[in-house]
């Protein structure tokens, strides 16, 4: 199973996508993704889903929303989990596009600091792939993909692969302050719906 949070909120199992009902479903879905194998409170839940406006029995609503996250997704009661106080989605890193992109975008940077600029050139084109749905993430990639791309066209200027690199980055938002935790903010809000919907 694929969950692809960089963009819209999806789950691929097998190349299927899965339904995931509505948008408190979904934004509970992107919290657990945001925090994957980690411990969130119900009271932490019940606040990043309602705000200010929780519904009137909350821990109740955030158990029915629960189920039925475990109800649509294959194998839901062995990914969704219950800890003491709290949930747990439990998922390898790299079947979360968010934490594919930033172990690669890692690895890309450790092969250019090694001096390897076609193995960051790999990785580097791995990550833009992973990122391409979230403009911040796309940017960050691209700004050190671009890098990657000049420095091996640097090195080895036969390399035919560095100037598509490059190619693909022309055109994107500047990086500047944009950082991975505002885009997964945005993807977050993006599939939260309305202030008090249940």
């Amino acid at each position: 199973m694929e969950f692809r949070i960089l963009g819209p909120l999806e789950v691929l199992d097998e190349g299927r996508e899965i339904p995931l009902g509505g948008s408190k479903q979904r934004a509970l879905l992107a919290i657990l993704l945001l925090h994957a194998n980690e411990t969130l409170s119900t009271d932490r839940l019940i606040d990043e889903l309602w705000g200010e406006q929780p519904p009137s029995t909350p821990a109740k609503t955030v158990q029915v929303h629960v189920s039925r996250l475990r109800k649509a997704l294959p194998g839901g009661d062995d990914l969704v989990v219950t800890r003491e106080r709290g949930y747990q989605l439990r998922v390898e890193p790299d079947r979360i596009d968010s934490q594919r992109f930033e172990r690669l975008l890692d690895e890309g940077r450790s092969e250019l600091g090694a001096g390897r600029p076609l193995e960051a050139a790999d990785a580097f084109e791995q990550a833009l792939a992973a990122g391409t749905g979230c403009g911040a993430a796309w940017a960050q990639a691209c700004d050190v993909a671009t890098r990657a791309a000049a420095d091996t066209a640097a090195m080895t200027p036969k390399v035919g692969r560095a100037r598509p690199l490059a190619e693909r980055s022309v055109g994107t938002p500047d990086a500047g302050a944009t950082s991975m935790a505002l885009c997964l903010r945005a993807a977050t809000a993006a599939v939260g719906g309305g202030e008090g919907e249940l």
